[in-house]
């Protein structure tokens, strides 16, 4: 008894870190009347940490998606940066602006074009992202980072569901270019 009760101490401590240790290492899975608690608790505690999982996840991707793509962005920033009016800067510091005056009354207003065209490349990847969410999880756990262009992918290659994940595709195809038609419209309008 002492023994049971030393390896029940010890598989307790394992299972708050490790969720499959209670299946793993339990001797009562054997003995067939006492498994099935044991398993379903055990099940409930991976599903906990899965939850976690899930967050970590997407953080995770964020974090690889900012790698990618920041550096992108930041060039087309440069690039509006590098066209700003000097004489326009000069002439507020003159009339006695400083530098925070002068990034939110002439520098901003001129990027805000450049910014769009930042948000609408990124918008168009970020419906189209495919390689860094099947490369890393595959869409899962379960579906919690599956987005449409892998729903077509699994759909139409694996299961041989070809209509269908060409709609998706079709589906994905009409959704970049309405978003990408709105932010161009709205380029326009903040031009005039």
């Amino acid at each position: 008894m002492c023994i049971r009760d030393s390896f029940q101490d010890i598989l307790n401590v394992l299972s708050r870190r490790y969720p499959l240790a209670e299946i793993i290492l339990s001797p009562t899975l054997v003995q067939g009347k006492e498994a099935p608690p044991q398993i379903i608790a055990a099940l409930r505690r991976l599903n906990e940490h899965s939850a976690a999982d899930v967050i970590l996840l997407e953080k995770s991707l964020i974090v690889i998606d900012v790698w990618l793509f920041l550096p992108f962005v930041a060039i087309i920033l440069l690039a509006g940066l590098q066209t700003l009016p000097q004489e326009q800067m000069d002439a507020a510091r003159v009339d006695g602006a400083n530098e925070w005056r002068i990034f939110w009354q002439i520098k901003l207003p001129y990027l805000v074009p450049f910014y769009i065209v930042a948000l609408f490349f990124r918008a168009i990847d970020s419906l189209n992202v495919f390689d860094t969410i099947y490369g890393t999880t595959k869409g899962g756990p379960g579906d919690a980072t599956r987005v449409l262009a892998i729903n077509g992918y699994e759909n139409a290659f694996p299961f041989f569901n070809i209509s269908y994940g060409g709609a998706t595709f079709v589906m994905l195809w009409v959704l970049c270019t309405v978003t990408g038609s709105l932010l161009y419209l709205w380029v326009k309008k903040s031009q005039q």
